[in-house]
């Protein structure tokens, strides 16, 4: 055999022997029993006390050790909440009430400014334009010679909407005039929206003046 095997039969045997003087315990005290209630057999209310009791030492004899208690665990300390803050919650806005927009003065129609009439203009400063006082070159017979071809391109586009007929009629006109106010008079009659201070004018007005002093 083993040393395990040899280990637990002496083991069983030990306790087979114990459990063979407990028995033997056991019947003595029966024996002592059974002879108390001989004894006591005159005397029912005392004998059923004892047998009470007895019964106990009995019950007690056979039942095992009570098993000591086991400890209450005590609870785990349960972690508390944070408090919830109450949030104010921000109060609505209240829409302002409209204001009434004052009703708009009424503005009074622009008066039309007077149109000056042509010999009014032609009375103006000769400070104004410069085409009156410069010396314009020599003089022409024809106010045609007076003007290079380039020169005539651009008068034509500029201030008579590219309309060659019409320029040469202009130039007709212009040639049966004596003196140079009958002509700018006859310019400023016909063509008012043409801009005098421009340089395109300028140089139509001293082709002009070569023709009419």
């Amino acid at each position: 055999m083993n040393k395990d095997t040899t280990r637990l039969l002496q083991q069983l045997r030990s306790d087979l022997d114990a459990l063979r003087q407990r028995i033997s315990t056991m019947e003595t005290s029966l024996d002592e029993l059974q002879r108390q209630l001989e004894s006591e057999a005159a005397a029912p209310e005392a004998a059923e006390t004892e047998a009470v009791d007895l019964s106990a030492v009995a019950v007690g004899a056979f039942s095992e050790p009570e098993a000591a208690p086991k400890p209450i665990a005590e609870p785990e300390p349960v972690a508390e909440e944070a408090p919830v803050e109450d949030f104010p919650f921000p109060e609505p806005e209240v829409a302002p009430a409209p204001v009434p927009e004052p009703e708009p003065e009424p503005v009074p129609a622009p008066q039309p400014a007077p149109k000056p009439s042509p010999k009014a203009a032609i009375q103006e400063s000769t400070d104004r334009y410069a085409w009156r006082k410069d010396m314009p070159g020599l003089a022409v017979r024809d106010i045609r010679s007076a003007i290079a071809l380039n020169d005539r391109v651009l008068f034509i586009n500029v201030l008579f909407q590219q309309d060659a007929v019409r320029f040469q009629s202009a130039l007709n006109d212009l040639n049966g005039f004596e003196t140079f106010p009958q002509a700018e008079d006859y310019l400023r009659t016909n063509y008012p929206q043409w801009n005098y201070d421009s340089e395109v004018v300028y140089r139509f007005m001293m082709a002009v003046r070569r023709k009419l002093r």
